[in-house]
């Protein structure tokens, strides 16, 4: 994935926890079908984003790394391909599967332009 970093735990300390950084990051693994045909729209994507400013980065991980595994752990996440969205530092979701450019799209988009929900403005009148 041309547009794509990888990403390892100090990769991930830094941007992610230390400078709350809004992300995607698509995990995935080698010997996976399904991730070898999510990962040329990711990749597309992410170049375009990247070229019109968008704030936002993507990121790869391999779950057959120690790293990745940790983090995918971390976060409860079964099977692969998971896209997992980031917001600001703060895990917001994640999508499993191979996910066609449509939806990626939303998603990414929601990321970066948040907009409160229902639920979310009730909580706000209870702070």
């Amino acid at each position: 994935m041309m547009n794509i970093s990888e990403m390892d735990q100090a990769l991930f300390d830094e941007r992610i926890q230390n400078n709350k950084e809004t992300c995607i990051i698509v995990f995935t693994k080698e010997s996976c079908n399904v991730c070898r045909k999510l990962e040329p729209i990711v990749d597309k994507l992410a170049a375009e984003y990247t070229a019109e400013n968008k704030p936002v980065q993507f990121y790869h991980m391999d779950v057959l790394q120690p790293d990745a595994r940790k983090i995918f752990k971390s976060w409860k996440l079964v099977g692969v391909p998971q896209t997992v969205f980031i917001r600001e530092g703060e895990y917001v979701d994640a999508l499993p599967g191979a996910l066609n450019e449509a939806i990626l799209r939303k998603e990414i988009d929601a990321l970066i332009n948040p907009k409160e929900s229902f639920v979310d403005r009730l909580k706000g009148l209870f702070k």
